[in-house]
Protein backbone atom coordinates (compact mmCIF):
# COMPACT_ATOMS: atom_id res chain seq x y z
CA UNK A 1 0.00 0.00 0.00
CA UNK A 2 2.83 2.36 0.88
CA UNK A 3 4.56 1.78 -2.47
CA UNK A 4 1.32 2.42 -4.36
CA UNK A 5 0.88 5.68 -2.47
CA UNK A 6 4.43 6.77 -3.32
CA UNK A 7 3.92 5.81 -6.95
CA UNK A 8 0.70 7.80 -7.20
CA UNK A 9 2.30 10.81 -5.55
CA UNK A 10 5.15 10.57 -8.05
CA UNK A 11 2.75 10.32 -11.00
CA UNK A 12 0.81 13.35 -9.85
CA UNK A 13 3.99 15.43 -9.61
CA UNK A 14 4.24 15.49 -5.83
CA UNK A 15 7.11 14.48 -3.63
CA UNK A 16 7.26 12.11 -0.69
CA UNK A 17 8.43 13.11 2.78
CA UNK A 18 11.58 11.01 2.39
CA UNK A 19 12.50 12.80 -0.83
CA UNK A 20 11.82 16.10 0.84
CA UNK A 21 14.13 15.27 3.74
CA UNK A 22 16.90 14.12 1.39
CA UNK A 23 16.55 17.30 -0.68
CA UNK A 24 16.75 19.52 2.41
CA UNK A 25 19.75 17.52 3.67
CA UNK A 26 21.52 18.02 0.34
CA UNK A 27 20.79 21.76 0.29
CA UNK A 28 22.09 22.16 3.84
CA UNK A 29 25.35 20.46 2.86
CA UNK A 30 25.70 22.66 -0.22
CA UNK A 31 25.06 25.77 1.88
CA UNK A 32 27.77 24.73 4.33
CA UNK A 33 30.26 24.33 1.49
CA UNK A 34 29.31 27.74 0.08
CA UNK A 35 29.75 29.35 3.51
CA UNK A 36 33.17 27.77 4.02
CA UNK A 37 34.31 28.78 0.54
CA UNK A 38 33.16 32.37 1.00
CA UNK A 39 35.11 32.67 4.26
CA UNK A 40 38.18 31.14 2.61
CA UNK A 41 37.92 33.63 -0.27
CA UNK A 42 37.65 36.49 2.20
CA UNK A 43 40.75 35.22 3.99
CA UNK A 44 42.64 35.11 0.69
CA UNK A 45 41.53 38.66 -0.19
CA UNK A 46 42.92 39.89 3.11
CA UNK A 47 46.31 38.32 2.46
CA UNK A 48 49.09 40.80 3.17
CA UNK A 49 47.22 42.81 5.80
CA UNK A 50 48.69 43.26 9.26
CA UNK A 51 47.57 40.56 11.72
CA UNK A 52 45.21 42.69 13.78
CA UNK A 53 43.51 44.16 10.74
CA UNK A 54 43.26 40.73 9.08
CA UNK A 55 41.64 39.18 12.16
CA UNK A 56 39.18 42.06 12.53
CA UNK A 57 38.21 42.01 8.84
CA UNK A 58 37.67 38.25 8.69
CA UNK A 59 35.79 38.23 12.00
CA UNK A 60 33.54 41.09 10.91
CA UNK A 61 32.80 39.34 7.61
CA UNK A 62 32.04 36.02 9.31
CA UNK A 63 29.83 37.67 11.93
CA UNK A 64 27.93 39.70 9.31
CA UNK A 65 27.41 36.56 7.24
CA UNK A 66 26.12 34.67 10.28
CA UNK A 67 23.71 37.48 11.17
CA UNK A 68 22.38 37.61 7.60
CA UNK A 69 21.79 33.85 7.57
CA UNK A 70 20.06 33.94 10.96
CA UNK A 71 17.82 36.76 9.73
CA UNK A 72 16.96 34.72 6.63
CA UNK A 73 16.23 31.67 8.79
CA UNK A 74 13.93 33.68 11.08
CA UNK A 75 12.11 35.04 8.03
CA UNK A 76 11.56 31.49 6.76
CA UNK A 77 10.31 30.40 10.17
CA UNK A 78 7.97 33.37 10.35
CA UNK A 79 6.48 32.45 6.98
CA UNK A 80 6.26 28.76 8.01
CA UNK A 81 8.29 27.70 5.00
CA UNK A 82 10.66 25.55 7.04
CA UNK A 83 7.90 23.23 8.28
CA UNK A 84 6.62 22.71 4.75
CA UNK A 85 8.59 20.98 2.06
CA UNK A 86 8.37 23.45 -0.78
CA UNK A 87 11.57 22.46 -2.56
Amino acid sequence: MKNIRKYLIHLLGGVTEGYCERKIDYLVRVERIVAINSVLLMMERCYGMPNDEWIKTVYDYTYARKEAEMKKLEELRRKNIIEKCSL
